[in-house]
């Protein structure tokens, strides 16, 4: 289906178990709460990371939204390689609460 609507999902690959989920819950008082089921999500091969692969991520991009419901590794192997790369990168800070790294 992605790639009927011209997505470029070459990059995705298939692994076991379940897709992360992500809820958003809005309590009565106003207050927002997020959930994440980390899932396949979090399945990540720190030695694949590498720059070679992470300037592939970033090749033709104008902006990177870089998540919280992967591995820290990951957004910062994809920031760096946006920094060489001058494109511009935001950064979700929903999903897992954690400190972001330099």
């Amino acid at each position: 289906a992605l790639e009927l609507a011209g997505v470029d999902a070459s990059r995705v690959d298939a692994v076991a178990g379940e897709s992360g989920r992500g809820f958003v819950v809005l309590e009565d008082s106003g207050e927002v709460l997020s959930i994440v089921s980390r899932g396949a999500n979090w399945r990540w091969d720190e030695a694949a990371c590498d720059d070679a692969w992470a300037d592939g991520v970033v090749r033709g991009a104008s902006v990177v939204l870089l998540q919280r419901e992967v591995p820290e590794f990951v957004n910062e192997a994809v920031a760096e390689a946006a920094a060489r790369a001058k494109i511009t990168v935001i950064q979700d800070c929903g999903g897992e609460d954690r400190g972001i790294a330099d």
